[in-house]
């Protein structure tokens, strides 16, 4: 475990009924920490590097302290099941293996995915993501837990109360991550490709009837263009930067192919 550290900013009731904030263990901390070694590990076999301290690097992974589902079904925001001080508080830190991070997902962990949406949903009955910056993380979870509505919801709050005129996020005055976070939630909304593969269009809202979107990008060097009509996605045209296997999914459907770089493939949905 890590430690001492804290789940940034939120604090806890202690065991014998003060305030805390600093323990051994938090969430946060933990995934953060098996994201690192998961990523040097994932990176030593792309370059088959042989360094001894891989070895290390995987011994303690397999060592972490996982984070964990509470008696009330929601995933732990610490190494034991405190009770916030703030239900509704703007952090949602123990939700980071959901997004930024892509170790909890509905087909990988669906307990934990199931439990970290319990977490979200109690957050914001609390009153939670309350600035710019929180509504815009609240986006991007929405949109990884595939609920365009609600995700859009979000980002719409954004935009009508916690964004001046020229479109600055207001904490206030300005926070820059509101504004980067918003973006990268339509973006979510619209493209994922944190499994292993490219899906199209996983949290569409159903506001967003027709639309386009030009130059997303996607893991593996891919640059996507999509429309749809009808909520339903009409073409999509993937670049690929680099070359490699890439496969594409959308509503139960796969398109699998290889690519060199500089190849351009238009999926129609027939």
């Amino acid at each position: 475990v890590s430690g001492p550290a804290s789940s940034p900013e939120n604090a806890f009731v202690a065991p014998d009924g003060s305030r805390g904030t600093i323990s051994m263990g938090p969430s946060h901390d933990q995934q953060i920490i098996e994201e690192l070694f998961t990523n040097v590990i994932d990176a030593a076999g792309i370059l088959s590097d042989k360094d001894p301290f891989i070895q290390n690097i995987q011994s303690a992974k397999d060592n972490l302290l996982q984070t964990k589902i509470g008696p009330d079904g929601r995933l732990q925001e610490w190494a034991k099941p405190y009770a916030e001080i703030e239900p509704g508080h703007r952090h949602i830190s123990h939700l980071y293996a959901v997004y930024p991070g892509a170790a909890i997902t509905g087909a990988k962990t669906p307990a934990y995915f199931e439990a970290a949406k319990k977490s979200l949903e109690f957050r914001l009955k609390n009153g939670g993501a309350q600035t710019g910056w929180s509504a815009a993380w609240v986006t991007n979870l929405w949109a990884r837990f595939k609920n365009g509505d609600s995700a859009l919801k979000a980002l719409n709050k954004i935009l009508i109360t916690k964004s001046a005129d020229n479109l600055f996020d207001l904490h206030p005055p300005f926070q820059i991550d509101g504004n980067l976070g918003a973006i990268a939630g339509i973006a979510e909304m619209l493209v994922q490709s944190h499994e292993g593969f490219i899906e199209l269009l996983p949290a569409l809202p159903a506001e967003w009837k027709d639309g386009e979107v030009k130059g997303l990008c996607a893991r593996g060097g891919f640059e996507i263009d999509i429309k749809w009509k009808n909520g339903i996605l009409a073409e999509a045209r993937i670049f690929s930067k680099k070359g490699g296997h890439c496969l594409v999914k959308y509503a139960g459907k796969e398109f699998a192919f290889e690519t060199q770089p500089g190849m351009e493939r238009l999926i129609k949905n027939e």
